[in-house]
């Protein structure tokens, strides 16, 4: 009866070291998903077409442009350069512009980015020896009417897409609240599962570069509303990054 309880005692001893092994070695990401839920991988923002995203009903176009400004040269010793570009970051709806009128187009296209201090959404900059670098970003949209708008905030564009619905609309909620994930993506991965409230998260991404932020590997737990509202960003994991630099 001894022998019994003993061998049954250590071979539970030893699937409980085993178990903690895995689960602190790093090597199997996975544990920190949920397992008894199915989960998916949320692709890259680039991969979702316009089409992926429902915008509410009365909202026909939307789409975010962004404006970098760069300054070059060492303050005081040489001679200041600024360039200014404007791309289109993001497009949203099942409409594509050239649907609309031209004059609507043309309205469109002329509306002015509001950079005060209110606006928030991707808005952060950062300097190098060689200069700075600044960026900032609005959202347009054209509604039913064929009238023309300009967004500032965050929680204005969200509120164009109405309830959260789509895994394009997850990524982009995530893009939005995180203005540092173009310089990140190429070593990211955000599994996610929907929930009767909104959406769970699990966001593995690296940052090496440290002028970002601070430098590792991280695993983050991440819960987004219906409404498109991040209610909880939790650290569940950080290990050492492959390197750690700095960009001059």
């Amino acid at each position: 009866m001894k022998t019994t309880v003993l061998k049954w005692f250590f071979i539970t001893l030893t699937a409980v070291i085993v178990t903690a092994c895995k689960s602190g070695s790093g090597g199997d990401n996975l544990a920190l998903l949920d397992t008894t839920y199915t989960w998916q991988e949320l692709q890259t923002l680039e991969s979702y077409p316009a089409s992926a995203y429902r915008l509410k009903e009365g909202v026909e176009y939307m789409e975010i442009r962004t404006y970098r400004t760069q300054v070059s040269g060492i303050i005081g010793m040489t001679p200041l350069k600024t360039s200014f570009k404007e791309y289109i970051a993001v497009k949203l709806g099942k409409r594509s512009l050239d649907s609309f009128d031209p004059k609507v187009v043309e309205k469109f296209k002329a509306l002015s980015p509001n950079t005060s201090e209110e606006s928030n959404i991707r808005k952060y900059q950062f300097s190098l020896m060689s200069g700075s670098t600044s960026y900032a970003s609005n959202g347009f949209m054209i509604d039913k009417n064929n009238k023309t708008w300009q967004i500032k905030k965050i929680s204005d564009v969200i509120d164009k897409l109405g309830d959260i619905d789509t895994p394009a609309e997850v990524k982009f909620v995530l893009w939005l609240n995180d203005n540092h994930r173009s310089t990140t993506d190429k070593k990211r991965k955000d599994r996610y599962r929907k929930t009767s409230k909104g959406y769970i998260v699990i966001s593995e991404y690296e940052n090496e570069i440290t002028n970002f932020g601070e430098c590792g590997h991280f695993f983050y737990q991440i819960k987004i509303s219906k409404r498109g509202k991040i209610t909880e960003k939790k650290l569940l994991k950080k290990k050492p990054a492959e390197t750690c630099g700095s960009v001059d």
